[in-house]
């Protein structure tokens, strides 16, 4: 299993739960998922652009 691929994933179901258009949830961080990605991090005035450890454990994905 491509453990970016389900990390991608579980971002994309959260962001999408979350109300934020992510397109196909398929595991691919294309267009609609880093835009909608960024528009998470800047209404929750995280570090905009990657999906990385703050974003994560922002969105629950990950503990300490």
């Amino acid at each position: 299993i491509n453990k970016i691929a389900v990390v991608n994933y579980e971002c994309q179901e959260k962001l999408q739960k979350l109300g934020y258009d992510v397109g196909t949830i398929d595991g691919l961080l294309g267009r609609k998922t880093k835009n909608a990605l960024v528009t998470y991090q800047a209404d929750n005035k995280l570090p905009i652009g990657q999906l990385d450890f703050v974003s994560l454990k922002h969105l629950g994905l990950i503990n300490d």
